[in-house]
């Protein structure tokens, strides 16, 4: 499903294969793109972004908010979303950078063919309500929060999102939701062992699916709680001269600024 990159649609005017722009963002703008659906009906998105931090929202026909994911990598990367329209009617996809300033770049949406047949597809649902709900949580606590209930649930959905998306063999899923939970164990619980654990599943699935801003995003995000743990040591070196080479050999020169900058600080 959210890897399959065929039979697809355009959500801009149903005439091209990619609905495609290129973008200045800033954390004031949001850009739109409507879907109109029947009740039922299951979406199935690939968005790609490339120079800019992402997040996704889908609203309603009644603007309630669907689902809520920020891209799992920092300025390059894909980001899947599956969903399924309770009410008929014009549904809008709201795209909005993760961080601040302003960002030059490209985003491209690809809707995926949907096989309602395929048990896959009602366990991604499942597993993406999860995971939004998970993120949208743990944002509340890095606002206002200091809530251990909030927190547990928060834990509690990711881990459910994350066993969801292995059951079918999802190793998008997988590695999108393992990278999130290991850096809020870390933000959030202060628990270091978990969140290396979390983190190191989170590569293994991103070099499976040969991701490599995925690979190199798992490992930065790695680094800081091996190094505390353990240290200075040949294991934070490596993943260090792992992520820099890796954004070299993909020209990715947001991300081998901040591993270089990492690598300064810390080895």
């Amino acid at each position: 499903f959210s890897s399959r990159r065929r039979h697809t649609r355009s959500l801009c005017d149903w005439s091209s294969d990619v609905c495609s722009s290129d973008l200045i963002l800033n954390s004031r703008k949001i850009v739109e793109f409507p879907l109109l659906l029947k009740a039922g009906e299951v979406v199935d998105l690939t968005i790609a972004h490339r120079g800019v931090s992402l997040h996704a929202s889908v609203r309603d026909p009644l603007k309630q908010k669907v689902i809520s994911i920020a891209s799992p990598t920092l300025w390059n990367g894909t980001l899947p979303i599956v969903f399924q329209a309770v009410h008929a009617g014009q549904y809008v996809i709201e795209l909005t950078p993760d961080r601040p300033g302003n960002m030059k770049g490209k985003i491209e949406i690809e809707r995926n063919e949907v096989d309602m047949a395929d048990n896959k597809i009602s366990v991604a649902v499942k597993a993406f309500k999860k995971l939004s709900d998970a993120e949208c949580q743990s944002l509340e606590l890095y606002k206002t929060s200091t809530s251990r209930s909030v927190r547990a649930e928060a834990k509690s959905n990711f881990l459910a999102a994350l066993e969801m998306f292995d059951s079918v063999g999802n190793h998008r899923g997988v590695a999108m939701t393992a990278l999130r939970l290991g850096q809020f164990l870390y933000d959030e619980m202060e628990d270091l062992q978990s969140a290396v654990q979390y983190l190191k599943l989170s590569t293994e699935n991103y070099k499976y699916l040969g991701d490599q801003a995925g690979i190199a995003t798992s490992q930065i995000k790695t680094i800081l709680p091996i190094f505390y743990l353990q240290g200075k040591t040949h294991e934070v070196e490596r993943l260090i001269s792992d992520s820099i080479q890796i954004s070299r050999d993909t020209n990715d020169r947001q991300m081998e600024t901040r591993a270089i900058k990492i690598g300064r600080a810390h080895v």
